[in-house]
């Protein structure tokens, strides 16, 4: 998992000018999810979508990580992805809640 995570950073280090246009768009797009995670997310929610989405923490090393069953650790990063998405959602709704 994580030499996948590594082969994906050198292809997006070593992209061509082409590719610029959606390298920014994704750069913005990750500020934005890490803007959302630092105000919405607690430190446990935030740490496990970290260290799974980012790191490439597998369910069972984030259990032994964190010293807890692997199903456990499986429902933590399910409920931390419903309240990243969740939190992803209502910062797309418009001020009036109108789409």
């Amino acid at each position: 998992m994580r030499s996948e995570q590594r082969r994906r950073f050198y292809e997006f280090s070593a992209s061509s000018p082409e590719q610029e246009d959606s390298q920014e768009e994704n750069i913005l797009r990750s500020v934005r999810v890490l803007g959302i995670l630092e105000s919405t997310l607690g430190s446990q929610d935030r740490a496990i979508v970290m260290m799974h989405h980012v790191h490439g923490f597998s369910a069972d090393e984030l259990a032994v990580a964190l010293d807890i069953r692997p199903s456990a650790a499986r429902q933590r990063i399910s409920r931390a992805n419903r309240r990243l998405a969740r939190a992803l959602r209502t910062s797309d709704t418009p001020a009036g809640g109108d789409e």
